[in-house]
């Protein structure tokens, strides 16, 4: 019995010290930036990506958009029920075809 209470007692201890040394690492790194994954400051206002979509000709609605990797990724629909994604640089707010994620694509 004092030997399964000694490796309970090491079990608690080491996964104390490892959830301590995660959070150490968190707090020094940029994991708690609020900002972090969101566009970067002077980015093309999101307003103007979605008045360019809204544009095109034949659209009808926006489903989705999402930022990531400088990019906005944008998916409407067109007036003859069409699923479109185009991908707005978010720098320049040029559009582009998504980038394919591997064979078939996302």
């Amino acid at each position: 019995m004092q030997i399964h209470r000694q490796i309970a007692a090491g079990i608690l201890l080491s996964g104390l010290l490892m959830g301590t040394a995660i959070a150490a690492t968190n707090q020094n790194g940029d994991d708690n930036d609020p900002l972090k994954g969101l566009p970067p400051q002077g980015s093309v206002k999101l307003s103007k990506v979605v008045a360019t979509a809204e544009e095109r000709p034949g659209f009808y609605a926006i489903k989705s958009i999402d930022y990531s990797d400088g990019d906005y990724h944008v998916v409407y629909y067109m007036n003859d029920g069409a699923e479109v994604h185009i991908d707005y640089d978010a720098k320049t707010g040029d559009g582009h075809p998504p980038k394919s994620s591997g064979l078939f694509g996302d």
